[in-house]
């Protein structure tokens, strides 16, 4: 994944680009889901303690002017949240039995590359009263995600601090492609926009959708601000792990 998205990096920097810019942010999600298999489940809110936690969000758009040349879109974000918990009774996870003190981290990256086109519905002028409106444009998007979905739960119990391996992992790293869709409308100097993408095939599922609304404060500077959400449900043995991670954030982009 990490070389496919260096090709699309590069190729922006040969290939004329009719305009690109780069997002810079926080995203402060709130954390759901569980690890549940046939013995018992897990609950990241209610058993884990996990609520909610500030991490850095990054964005790259490029729209090219050949019309064979997909535009791209990449969003990063990556968090790492540790907790500590007391289970009442028994809970098992990777195969092993857990009660009482347990300490836990999560780490989570997502890497969203969409390719896609953008189909323009340019806006119309009208009267009103004797003064001129214009109605904005509207684009849809339409393309693929590229997403790459690297999460690492760690557990180990409190009380056998002398065990030579006291962490127990639960590792996902897969990179699926789901069809990816938008709309954008764009006034003057705002401009609101929804997009997602969605899949559900075998032992992996994925969703990643967001909304929000920009604003230029000058040429070439914008504020952002909306709501991501993103998940993926996936099987590592014995355990399935849901994973929901959404909330707020606010950004600034800068235009080239």
């Amino acid at each position: 994944m990490r070389y496919v998205l260096l090709f699309f990096i590069l190729l922006t920097l040969h290939v004329k680009a009719a305009d690109y810019s780069v997002e810079v942010g926080g995203f402060m999600p709130s954390f759901k889901g569980d690890i549940e298999n046939p013995s018992s489940t897990v609950k990241y809110s209610d058993d884990l303690n996990y609520e909610s936690t500030l991490i850095s969000y990054f964005g790259f758009n490029a729209n090219f002017d050949t019309y064979y040349i997909p535009n791209v879109s990449i969003d990063y974000f990556n968090m790492i949240d540790s907790q500590n918990a007391v289970f009442d009774s028994p809970k098992e996870l990777v195969g092993m039995d857990f009660n009482g003190s347990v300490s836990t981290q999560t780490n989570y990256q997502v890497i969203n590359l969409v390719l896609h086109k953008n189909f323009y519905k340019p806006g119309v002028y009208f009267d009103l009263f004797g003064d001129q409106y214009y109605t904005g444009d509207l684009y849809f998007k339409l393309g693929v995600n590229l997403k790459n979905i690297d999460y690492e739960f760690q557990i180990k119990q409190n009380d056998n601090p002398t065990s030579p391996n006291p962490y127990e992992f639960i590792t996902v790293n897969s990179n699926v492609i789901l069809p990816h869709f938008g709309v954008l409308y764009r006034l003057y100097d705002l401009t609101l926009f929804g997009q997602g993408s969605a899949l559900a095939i075998g032992d992996i599922r994925a969703n990643s959708f967001k909304v929000g609304a920009d604003y230029r404060l000058l040429h070439y500077i914008a504020v952002s601000a909306g709501f991501l959400y993103e998940d993926f449900q996936a099987t590592e043995i014995k355990d399935k792990v849901t994973f929901i991670a959404s909330g707020g954030y606010m950004s600034i982009k800068v235009f080239f």
